[in-house]
């Protein structure tokens, strides 16, 4: 690793078989067996913030990272302590960040960065009914990216599937 990378953060992975995600530099591996109550250390180590909901769901962030050698941001959601769902965000090269937030032209960059990187590491994924973003499902979960209108934000991640976990099969 240079030292420019190492500036950067520790690069995430996907393996497409199973919906772990790697840090490299890290033992642990994010996947739907991790427990956010109880993280392994390494990966505790990296944690920002963790909010509790009050419904059941909590969400942990995981900063300090890169996705596709750009500063890159998880955020792991659980349901009552089981991990269910990673976001994650990426800051585009260039962007436009007025007040924290991405402007829109910086958000259709971001969408365009994030299509290519899903392609890459999970495979040619369908469009989702608006026509733009990323959609893949698997055995273990899907893949998804989206412009959130909401929150004017582009938004992608995975989430693991429930079946499996109802099955034994976690």
């Amino acid at each position: 690793m240079t030292s420019a990378n190492a500036e950067l953060g520790k690069a995430v992975t996907f393996d497409v078989t199973d919906g772990s995600i790697s840090i490299s530099g890290l033992a642990a591996k994010i996947s739907r067996r991790v427990r956010t109550a109880e993280l392994p250390v390494d990966l505790a180590a990296m944690v920002t913030s963790r909010s509790d909901m009050g419904n059941g769901w909590t969400w942990t962030t995981v900063s300090s990272t890169t996705l596709n050698g750009r500063p890159c941001t998880l955020s792991l959601g659980a349901f009552h302590g089981h991990l269910s769902q990673v976001d994650w965000s990426i800051r585009v090269a260039g962007g436009e960040y007025p007040g924290g937030r991405p402007s829109p032209g910086t958000v259709a960059k971001e969408m365009d960065q994030m299509t290519q990187i899903l392609t890459r590491a999970f495979g040619p994924g369908r469009l989702p009914g608006r026509g733009t973003g990323y959609e893949k499902d698997f055995p273990w979960g899907s893949v998804w990216l989206a412009w959130d209108p909401r929150n004017g934000v582009c938004a992608s991640g995975l989430r693991y599937s429930t079946a499996q976990r109802r099955q034994g099969q976690d």
